[in-house]
């Protein structure tokens, strides 16, 4: 096994030989990975990119949580209606249909013949205790273009998350380097909201179990989750409920089953290997939105003009503000109103395009810096007398938002001031949001609220360190 990530071949079909399954059995024996304990979990978050991916990928680890009280959460990106390209018996929009019942018929097999005792007090963790079926939320997305609508799956995950009120979700998702551009569309997509929520990722490769080399296995984040007897059945059975998948349409070349038997060998061993993941932030998106958008947040209309001198406006009732901590300066509008009121201010920011046009901004006022950098792990170890955390908080998950305000408090002086302003409304694609953020800072044991203010759209607080 290697702790490089793999290449998939330029092309690959599900009828070539592939890597004959023995040969991942024999690896597996002789380098077992660590166990994987759903313990650890209060919910499970699956992200499929079709219909089927679900089943072969984790299919033994929704029934054992299942089986264990866990709730599930499934999100199909989409019906997988590009699987027969040249069909000469079904449409795509037949076949999404088809596929449809499949998914629908392999969740609830995946789901029944558990012992459900609706009255029962025992804690959600004891088996044959269940707080929920299995839900689906489908989007419907293009099947082969998942990678057009990054943002909207990955805003859906999140809301899976948040939806289940959990404090710790496992995230499974297909594999970021499986072969197969919908998969780790998919992955990446699921990566991004389990940093978003705290989550822990959970990959299950498909695709590379038929192309990949058993060498090339992943040595480092490998885990694997026993399956009981019941479990295998029971997955066994959700994967041959995709019978468009694993079973010819027809007599006709064109309608051959995508998954042979070859390739279905693979799916059913005794354990579902998964490679985990405490995803970091992905800034990737943000520099994007920079790169195509110069002005992004128009900073320039009235409203944030407005907004910017009610921010610094809150700053008046201190006598001299001496060295400023500006955390996600964008393209340096506030950075700019910081350098007249602030002996030096030093700014990052987390996007390389953004963070340039807020040096050219800037390039005129010598009391101000502007590194790349993002919060909690880049803030620079010097003390302060402000910190200014402005449109950023509900950019962070839960834990790395406390872990930035633990951080502000450490580089703040004696008398030192957090200063923060926040949208107010909802963030897509994030938990948190404005109203959150200034909760998170007023009940932290560091911080003493010196002003507030609010407006129908943002909130206002200063804050004195304690």
């Amino acid at each position: 096994m290697t702790t490089q990530r793999p290449s998939p071949p330029d092309t690959f079909t599900p009828a070539e030989s592939g890597t004959d399954e023995r040969d991942w059995r024999a690896l597996v024996a002789a380098r077992p990975p660590a166990p994987l304990d759903l313990a650890d979990y209060d919910a499970l978050v699956v992200v499929a990119a079709h219909p089927d991916d679900e089943a072969l990928g984790c299919g033994g680890l929704i029934h054992h949580a299942r089986t264990l009280g866990i709730p599930v959460t499934v999100v199909l990106a989409t019906w997988g209606e590009a699987s027969h390209p040249d069909s000469p018996t079904v449409s795509p929009s037949q076949l999404a249909e088809l596929r449809t019942s499949e998914m629908r018929h392999a969740l609830t097999i995946m789901d029944q013949d558990l012992p459900h005792d609706p009255e029962s007090t025992k804690s959600s963790r004891a088996p044959g205790t269940l707080s929920s079926t299995i839900h689906l939320i489908a989007l419907g997305l293009p099947d082969g273009k998942v990678s057009q609508y990054h943002d909207q799956l990955s805003a859906a995950i999140v809301d899976a998350i948040d939806a289940r009120g959990a404090g710790r979700a496992l995230v499974a998702a297909p594999w970021r380097y499986d072969g197969h551009p919908d998969h780790e569309s998919a992955g990446r997509a699921a990566a991004a909201a389990a940093a978003r929520t705290d989550g822990v990722l959970a990959e299950f490769p498909i695709w590379f179990w038929h192309w990949g080399d058993p060498e090339s296995l992943p040595l480092v984040g490998t885990a694997a989750l026993a399956l009981t007897d019941e479990d295998m059945r029971t997955k066994a059975r959700a994967i041959l409920a995709h019978e468009s998948q694993v079973r010819p349409l027809s007599d006709s070349p064109d309608d051959a089953p995508i998954l042979p038997a070859h390739v279905l060998r693979h799916f059913h061993r005794p354990i579902e290997v998964f490679f985990l993941d405490r995803a970091p932030a992905d800034h990737t998106a943000f520099d994007a939105l920079h790169r195509t958008d110069p002005d992004p947040w128009k900073v320039e209309s009235r409203y944030e003009i407005d907004k910017r001198h009610a921010t610094i406006g809150l700053l008046d009732d201190i006598e001299r503000v001496g060295r400023a901590l500006e955390i996600g300066c964008s393209i340096g509008a506030l950075t700019s109103d910081l350098a007249q009121v602030c002996a030096r201010v030093d700014a990052i920011e987390p996007s390389p395009a953004a963070a340039e046009r807020a040096r050219s901004r800037t390039s005129q006022c010598e009391n101000v810096s502007v590194a790349l950098g993002s919060a909690p792990h880049d803030l620079p170890d010097d003390i302060y007398d402000l910190v200014v955390l402005s449109e950023v908080g509900y950019f962070l998950s839960p834990a790395d938002l406390r872990a930035t305000l633990d951080a502000i408090a450490e580089r703040l002086g004696p008398h030192g001031h957090l200063l923060a302003c926040h949208w107010v409304h909802p963030i897509d694609g994030w938990v948190l949001d404005g109203h959150a953020v200034h909760e998170a800072i007023n009940t932290h044991r560091s911080f003493t609220t010196a002003r507030s203010t609010s407006t129908s759209d943002y909130v206002l607080g200063l804050w004195e360190a304690t």
